[in-house]
Parts: structure tokens; sequence; C-alpha cells
């Protein structure tokens, strides 16, 4: 993407992991661009699909007349008894849809849980050598498998919200 001739956007990568944390690569499904003199939107849905993983997501890039430009990133695991049950449940109690990001945080509880009750103890060693032994967690994003050299962590500080100001062609933080 490029407003003039300075590129600002390049991809919009979400990496689907097997349990060995090999890449599920997408395919594309769908895909509509809207240009508006002032604006732009381009609205896509994604399939990674690899043995017994089929996970979706819809995508949703934004650019308005302020130079803001916006990415909204959706995901729909093929359906299952348990992800519906939490997403109707979530939708009850708080009176909104479930996030793929609620639902990765329910799964990270979840495991959080398995962990400390397999280790039985909190002590954070031996939760980490319990966490490198999960394999084949069930979960609402999925079926996960940690080992001492395959796993992520993303915290706040990995993390900036940014908005692109075309008016100084410069990435600006959020609030």
């Amino acid at each position: 993407m490029r407003t003039g001739d300075r590129e600002v956007l390049r991809r919009i990568y979400a990496a689907v992991r097997d349990e060995n944390w090999d890449t599920v690569l997408p395919t594309l499904a769908s895909r509509k661009i809207e240009q508006r003199n002032d604006s732009f939107a381009v609205t896509f849905a994604a399939r990674h699909t690899e043995g017994p993983i089929a996970f979706c997501w819809e995508g949703r890039i934004e650019g308005l007349a302020d130079g803001t430009i916006s990415a909204l990133l959706t995901n729909e695991v093929s359906p299952n008894a348990t992800l519906t049950a939490f997403q109707s449940s979530y939708q009850s109690q708080f009176g909104t849809p479930s996030t793929p990001f609620a639902e990765a945080t329910y799964d990270s509880i979840m495991m959080l849980k398995q962990a400390i009750e397999s280790a039985k103890s909190a002590d954070p060693r031996a939760v980490q050598n319990a966490f490198n032994h999960i394999s084949g967690y069930q979960g609402l994003t999925g079926t996960l498998s940690f080992s001492p050299s395959k796993h992520t962590t993303i915290n706040a500080d990995q993390l900036t919200l940014v908005k692109y100001d075309a008016a100084s062609g410069k990435w600006v933080p959020v609030g």
C-alpha cells in the first residue's frame, strides 16, 4: 500500500502454526477492494488448512481522508461445539461478540491452569516445565502444544498502536 511514492503497508500477517510450530500458509478465499476519492477499504477472507487445522479469518484494511489507516482481524475456527458455546456465553455475559483475542486469552488461562495442576505448584520454574510438556491441548483457537524450544510470548512492550499521518508522512503512536 502506498501514499504517493511512500510504502506505508506491505502486508498483514497472521501466523497460524501447527503442533510443531510450522507455519500453515493461507489461501485467499475472497477479496473486495473499495476505492473512493478520499478513502479506501480492502476486505478479505483467508483460510489455513493442513491436517487437523482448519482456521479461517477475515481482515479489513481501511484508509480514511485524515490519513488514518487501520486494520481489523477477526477469526472463525471451523465450527466446533466448544467455540460456539464460548462465543454464546461471552455474548450473553458481556453484551458484545467474542474476539480472537478473548478466545486466545481464554486458551492461555486454561493452559496455565493445566500447567499449575500438572506441576502441583505455582512455582515459576515448575509451571514453565509443565508448560513445556503441554501437548495436544484442545483449545478454542485450535490444538496447542509447547516444548522447551517451541513456544512464543508477546507482551505489551512489543506492541505499539500506530496510525499513519499522511501530512507528515510518518507513523505516529495512538494515545
